[in-house]
């Protein structure tokens, strides 16, 4: 039996990737952050409890001491939602499928790659319709080996990593209700 080297907490703030100047000057205004296991995704905190998040500069403090990630948390009546594009996204060679980029070009908001340089993040200002479905999965993908196309929305009780690594001139968070609604 082969025992896997721990990660060091170096190792595990580099594969993230973080940009700070990329995460829009609004999300790094409202007092929503929290960190999160690199290696699991698993926030410490709850990601439903206000009084557990932390100003952008405390996050990337803590982040930083303890080798974790950085997360957005999605607050009910906040005007901001997420779409979380995975397995849509060759980390190779930076192409996406044809239904991401047209994601990416109706919604025209803030997007980054994510953590694992397979997925991306949209963040809008935009509330979600009553009746979304949150997770969709759409099948396998073509752009990762083993791997399934699912495509998840949330505007409250959810985080998402974040990595500050904007894709193309998305760099922004912008109103887009009638493309969430479309979507």
């Amino acid at each position: 039996m082969t025992r896997r080297r721990a990660r060091s907490k170096k190792e595990r703030v580099d594969r993230t990737h973080f940009n700070e100047n990329g995460v829009p000057t609004k999300l790094r205004g409202l007092r929503r952050w929290v960190t999160y296991d690199a290696d699991t995704k698993a926030p410490f905190g709850d990601v439903t409890d206000p009084a557990t998040w932390l100003t952008f500069a405390d996050a990337q403090r803590r982040a930083r001491i303890n080798g974790f990630g950085i997360g957005f948390a999605f607050a009910k009546g906040d005007q901001l939602c997420g779409i979380d594009l995975d397995n849509v996204r060759n980390p190779a060679t930076a192409e996406l499928l044809p239904m991401a980029r047209e994601i990416v070009r109706r919604v025209a908001s803030y997007t980054e790659v994510s953590p694992s340089g397979r997925g991306l993040h949209i963040i809008a200002r935009a509330k979600l319709p009553r009746d979304t479905r949150h997770k969709i999965v759409v099948g396998a993908s073509p752009m990762v080996a083993g791997a399934t196309v699912r495509l998840e929305a949330y505007d409250r009780d959810r985080y998402f990593t974040v990595t500050g690594n904007v894709l193309g001139n998305r760099a922004k968070v912008r109103g887009r209700q009638s493309a969430v609604d479309a979507f």
